[in-house]
């Protein structure tokens, strides 16, 4: 093999490699693009969601005062579950929050975990309640 085989050789290898990089880029131009799209549905739906949630769990954390009506309910418990309750609303214009700022940033996978953020808190709020009646119920005689 002579010296100019080998330079054109290594000239081929530069310029397939060249083109192999340009590809990959188009690859995930495109594939940015549409998990931009993906994240923006996701943000649209979830934002759409908790806003229309928002109120009737609103005014289930501002009914649960009626937790008093227990006789057994003590004023800690009581309190705890009251604010509870009003965790959950809470949750939602927080989560709607970050998820538009984290797709702002684009930080997609970040933005797609805070979707969870109330979710995750009713499922929270509803283990701990139990927890509480629980208390209650074995603590505090009628």
């Amino acid at each position: 093999m002579s010296k100019d085989d080998s330079i054109s050789s290594e000239d081929a290898f530069t310029c397939h490699r060249k083109n192999l990089s340009a590809l990959s880029i188009e690859m995930r131009d495109g594939e940015k693009e549409k998990n931009q799209k993906s994240a923006q549905r996701c943000a649209v739906g979830f934002t759409i969601l908790y806003t229309i949630l928002f109120l009737p769990f609103f005014y289930m954390g501002l009914l649960s005062s009626m937790v008093f009506d227990n006789p057994r309910m003590t004023v800690p418990i009581g309190l705890s579950i009251i604010f509870l309750a009003l965790l959950i609303s809470l949750s939602m214009p927080v989560s709607i929050y970050l998820i538009w700022s984290r797709y702002l940033r684009g930080e997609y996978k970040k933005m797609r975990i805070f979707c969870t953020l109330p979710i995750f808190t009713f499922i929270g709020v509803s283990l701990i309640t139990e927890v509480l009646g629980a208390l209650l119920r074995y603590f505090v005689p009628i």
